[in-house]
């Protein structure tokens, strides 16, 4: 009679995941690693094209949503901010041109925020989530929640990925090429559920995997 056990080599299937913050950082590290995987296909010149939309180019849009997730891991954890990505030093944001990268570079660094945000998440919730922080915002100093903190960076990426869509678009990017950026998508994905979009979906063994709170 054949044995119901699973072959050592068949990797566990993780029940999905109902925690709100788990599932915010989670959809937002696969969301962003999902146009940098587009941005690597794109010729320079469409890196680079200029749109009178959000920071002006999709290489430009990339670059500041990793650099604001690595800036927060570093507020929320309180821990000094290390220098910005996304200007040389002694550069200001906003004003002066943007470190050119290329996407896998980009990935790297993306890759970095990630982990990092992960140990401010686990941190935050082991120290409370209500406890306060003083974030410094330009010439601002704001006081948040380390809750709010990470409801803010896990949320900011939205509106600048909706522009890059929108940029993608305008350089003939449509269809499949097209990425369905929500968070059912993700979800429907990392439990190598069909996803609505029609893509190939991922199997559970390829779906990221964060640790949270180890």
């Amino acid at each position: 009679m054949p044995s119901s056990t699973p072959s050592p080599s068949s990797p566990p299937i993780s029940p999905p995941s109902s925690d709100p913050l788990e599932i915010l950082l989670k959809f937002d590290a696969w969301a962003n690693a999902t146009l940098l995987d587009i941005c690597i296909t794109l010729r320079e010149d469409q890196l680079h094209e200029r749109f009178s939309i959000g920071p002006g180019c999709v290489h430009d849009t990339m670059t500041h949503i990793v650099g604001a997730r690595l800036r927060w891991a570093d507020r929320i954890r309180e821990i000094t901010v290390r220098p910005s990505i996304e200007v040389a030093p002694g550069g200001a944001l906003g004003k002066d041109p943007m470190v050119r990268r290329t996407p896998a570079q980009l990935k790297q660094l993306h890759q970095q925020s990630t982990v990092d945000l992960a140990h401010a998440a686990a941190e935050s919730v082991n120290r409370g989530l209500s406890g306060a922080l003083i974030v410094k915002l330009g010439s601002r100093k704001v006081e948040l929640t380390r809750g709010a903190a990470l409801v803010h960076i896990t949320t900011h990426g939205v509106h600048h990925r909706a522009q890059v869509v929108n940029m993608l678009r305008r350089l003939g990017l449509s269809g499949a090429a097209l990425p369905e950026l929500s968070a059912v998508e993700w979800h429907l994905s990392e439990h190598g559920a069909e996803t609505m979009h029609g893509r190939q979906q991922l199997a559970p063994a390829e779906a990221t995997q964060i640790p949270i709170f180890e």
